[in-house]
């Protein structure tokens, strides 16, 4: 647990270093912070102070949209927001300070060793900033000790009207980059002075890079984090020192009631308790007596599952794929859905199907699945896409 709330507070460091020199490079911030830069531009207060002013406003945002609707499972994510708001905050404000003393995008071409026009330089600047600032995300992300006020506010936000969470983040970042502009024109106004200058020193191109390939560099990063995950969530041990073989993990064809229990106690776990989703919906009309499950169980502990159920004389539909968290990235997964399509053949199906979660896709990709990106399936917690896999050639 230490390791992972030391990872997520490097992590927001790291993210406040790359918002400074996004600000540094001259060329507009980050969406997420474009409002109060506007404001410390303004104002005598700093981008640290506004930043943590809007985490305390998106908190209470939080607490109005989760009222009545889920606010006493999720109060403690939301109290905890407050200390690494305050923390992220002045963060962002000693990476200003210490840049601000001469690290400048020039000064920054020249410690790479490389020569470079003005405009040239400040993009150099702000991609590097892109970069510093997608790889602090991913280092806030994985630890899972709990989201940042705006991720947090878009997350409950599509969960409550039932919104693709892409869609309300874009409207979510284009409603504050809107607030911003509307802020520098009100303060030019109120100055006699230049609306489209006042516009364009928070607002330009790099506001726009930023809310594009901060995305596309966290995606591509997250591909290639598994020593982290492993640092973050190791391996269980007997006595915290022999590491476990997974070979020793029996996977097995659940088709008892002792059985379905295991698999139940894996769903619970992992999903029900983590992700804070009801049992009537976690356990549906598909989770009947008869339903077939893979269970693999680690001595008398069950630890992954995934449940098998008919779509027609042909197509068998593989779900409720979870491994628990301790148990991640060890290969279980692969050999769970592995069994699992072994016994569909020996049933005769032809074609398997699942819906994955988005940033799982490349997972199934490895084994053989392809995903109908038009096939979209938006849930209350997560978006998923369906894949098939030709298990039978005819």
């Amino acid at each position: 647990m230490i390791r992972r709330y030391i990872t997520y507070i490097l992590g927001l460091y790291i993210v406040g270093l790359g918002v400074a020199m996004i600000i540094v490079s001259g060329l507009g911030t980050s969406p997420i912070s474009s409002w109060a830069y506007v404001m410390s531009l303004n104002t005598p207060w700093t981008v640290g102070t506004f930043t943590f002013m809007l985490n305390v406003m998106l908190i209470a945002g939080q607490y109005l949209i989760l009222h009545h609707h889920g606010l006493r499972r999720e109060w403690f994510n939301m109290v905890l927001q407050i200390p690494f708001s305050f923390l992220f905050g002045a963060f962002i404000d000693l990476n200003l300070y210490l840049l601000r003393l001469g690290f400048t995008p020039e000064t920054i071409s020249a410690t790479l060793g490389v020569s470079s026009p003005a405009y040239a330089a400040q993009m150099l600047c702000l991609l590097l900033g892109i970069a510093i600032q997608s790889i602090g995300l991913v280092l806030e992300v994985k630890p899972q000790v709990t989201m940042m006020s705006a991720e947090a506010f878009v997350f409950y936000s599509s969960r409550r009207w039932k919104q693709e969470f892409g869609k309300v983040k874009v409207w979510f970042d284009c409603a504050l980059v809107l607030l911003a502009v509307v802020c520098s024109v009100g303060f030019a106004l109120a100055r006699e002075e230049s609306v489209v200058n006042a516009v364009l020193t928070a607002v330009r191109e790099g506001t726009l890079l930023a809310a594009i390939l901060t995305g596309l560099f966290v995606r591509l990063l997250s591909r290639h984090v598994a020593p982290l995950d492993r640092f973050l969530f190791p391996t269980p041990t007997n006595a915290a020192v022999t590491e476990r073989k997974t070979s020793d993990i029996k996977i097995i064809r659940a088709t008892n009631t002792a059985g379905q229990a295991g698999a139940y106690y894996v769903r619970i776990q992992a999903m029900a308790r983590k992700h804070h989703i009801p049992l009537n919906v976690e356990f549906d009309e598909h989770d009947m007596p008869d339903t077939k499950y893979i269970v693999a169980v680690d001595d008398c502990l069950p630890v992954a599952t995934c449940r098998l159920y008919a779509i027609d004389d042909q197509r068998i539909m593989l779900g409720r794929i979870v491994v628990l968290p301790e148990y991640r990235h060890q290969g279980l997964g692969t050999r769970v859905v592995s069994e699992a399509e072994k016994w569909a053949r020996e049933m005769g199906y032809a074609t398997s199907v699942l819906e994955s979660r988005d940033n799982k896709i490349h997972f199934y990709e490895t084994m053989g699945y392809l995903a109908d990106y038009s096939q979209k399936i938006v849930g209350e917690t997560f978006t998923c896409y369906r894949m098939e896999k030709t298990l039978i050639s005819s």
